[in-house]
C-alpha cells in the first residue's frame, strides 16, 4: 500500500483547511411545540482548500484538476464557523 509520501501532484497555492461550522437543517414532518423547541443545529465538518475568505464567508474547494479546474464549492458563512484548522503539507 503507498502513502501519501509516495503521491507526486500539482501543488497549488491555496491552503488546505478543515473547518468546523454550525449547519443550518429542515424537517418537513410534522411536530409538537414542545418537540420543535428541542431541535438542535448539528456541526458539520468540510475539508477543502481556502480559495477566497472575506468578511462574511470562505470559500473553499474539494478537488481541482491539472488544468487549473476546481470543483466541490462549499460556501461557508464565517458567522457559522466554529473552528479553522490549517492541514500542514510538506
Amino acid at each position: 500500500m503507498k502513502t501519501n509520501k509516495d503521491f507526486e501532484y500539482k501543488k497549488t497555492n491555496y491552503p488546505l483547511y478543515i473547518v468546523v461550522w454550525k449547519d443550518h437543517t429542515a424537517d418537513s414532518s410534522w411536530k409538537s411545540l414542545e418537540e420543535i423547541t428541542k431541535e438542535k443545529y448539528i456541526l458539520a465538518y468540510s475539508i477543502g482548500y481556502l480559495l477566497h475568505q472575506d468578511k462574511e464567508c470562505v470559500k473553499l474547494c474539494n478537488t481541482y484538476t491539472s488544468d487549473d479546474g476546481y470543483g466541490g464549492l462549499d460556501l461557508i458563512l464565517k458567522s457559522c464557523i466554529v473552528e479553522m484548522y490549517m492541514v500542514e503539507m510538506e
